[in-house]
């Protein structure tokens, strides 16, 4: 592809962030936190807008990934004072959040080297950036066409966005995202990119520790939450540890992550007859997200083994394929995810993914086109 579409993704979706800037049972630390971070997050998003028609300015190498790490210092200059850098021999910074992020990005990219055949988020070896410590007390992280921007978080219910490989996966493949299909960052086509990133944060998170589909926890955000000391949370995860919650979003049994008085319940559906129509959240792409996660999961389950050697193979390849357009919905990914496991994998595993997308409520018709190739870089 010539260009690419570059959108403004957040992961912390923003119903959990209101769930607690108005909730009497939070501290008004969190509850300005949470008020601070949902107007960063719009500020962000509309300047990612203004300048969605020019390129970004980010320098590569050619033929050598590479990785900057940057500290804002708690201010909101970007990208702030470089700290660390491929250049480096080794460690540079006492700061363990800068390894973290910089490790992750590492095993980001071995993934993508050793399993999908790709040279970092562009297909051209692009620099990747992190920029730490954003702000003060922000509760999120983000991917804004450029670079992956993490917040502290308030210290009283969230911490740890940059040391958790789940969020640094989910902000980096936004933007493979936007470098293959493009996908519109609202309504269906939008909760399928919040999703593809979920999908892929399990995926990586499962090839690094080497685990199978079944041993696989399947959940997204674990360790981003902390919780007042000597205070179990109420969830419907209270046995999961100190927050009371397993994570931020399941896979497996999407709607169930958390339940707490303060973050709100999960609203993620995993069946089409609970897709939330809404105008929040551009559409609901956080929220409805789980729909396709769910497909994806029950897809990884009916292949057995390792999510990466099947599964992600088709979700990538439909990611390279013309025919996910950038407004595409769930029934025309699915389309194509089918049509891709039949002809890579054979005419039973085209059979399987199609039952995994009936079984969350999206039809697959006959597909009667074939596999153009991997068109996209």
């Amino acid at each position: 592809m010539s260009s690419h579409t570059t959108h403004h993704c957040a992961f912390i979706q923003p119903q959990l962030l209101q769930h607690i800037s108005t909730s009497h049972s939070a501290p008004s630390k969190a509850r300005r936190a949470a008020i601070r971070t949902l107007t960063v997050t719009n500020e962000i998003h509309h300047a990612r807008l203004s300048s969605s028609s020019t390129s970004p300015s980010i320098s590569f190498t050619p033929h050598v990934p590479a990785r900057d790490i940057y500290d804002c210092r708690n201010k909101r200059g970007l990208p702030g004072l470089l700290v660390r850098t491929e250049s480096s021999s080794g460690p540079t910074t006492q700061d363990d959040t800068v390894n973290y992020v910089y490790n992750s990005f590492g095993i980001f990219l071995r993934f993508l080297s050793s399993v999908l055949g790709r040279r970092s988020i562009d297909n051209d070896n692009l620099r990747l950036i992190g920029c730490l410590h954003y702000d003060k007390h922000l509760d999120n992280a983000f991917w804004n066409g450029q670079e992956i921007i993490f917040g502290d978080g308030d210290g009283v219910y969230f911490a740890g966005f940059p040391k958790s490989l789940d969020v640094v996966v989910h902000e980096l493949m936004h933007g493979v995202t936007d470098h293959t299909a493009g996908l519109l960052y609202e309504g269906q086509s939008g909760a399928l990119s919040e999703s593809i990133s979920d999908v892929f944060a399990c995926v990586v998170a499962q090839w690094w520790r080497g685990q199978g589909v079944e041993e696989a926890d399947w959940v997204v955000g674990r360790g981003v939450f902390v919780w007042p000391k000597g205070k179990k949370g109420a969830g419907t995860n209270a046995s999961a540890g100190e927050t009371g919650m397993m994570a931020l979003r399941s896979l497996k049994a999407p709607g169930t992550a958390y339940d707490d008085p303060v973050f709100g319940r999960d609203a993620q559906p995993s069946h089409m007859r609970g897709f939330v129509y809404t105008e929040e959240d551009n559409g609901g792409v956080h929220c409805n997200s789980g729909i396709p996660s769910h497909a994806f999961y029950l897809c990884a389950l009916g292949f057995g083994g390792r999510s990466w050697e099947r599964a992600a193979v088709v979700w990538y390849r439909a990611l390279l394929d013309p025919r996910v357009e950038p407004n595409c919905s769930f029934e025309r990914f699915a389309c194509v995810t089918v049509d891709i496991a039949e002809v890579v994998f054979g005419v039973e595993a085209g059979e399987m993914v199609r039952r995994a997308w009936v079984a969350v409520g999206v039809e697959v018709g006959i597909v009667s086109w074939t596999v153009e190739g991997d068109a996209r870089f």
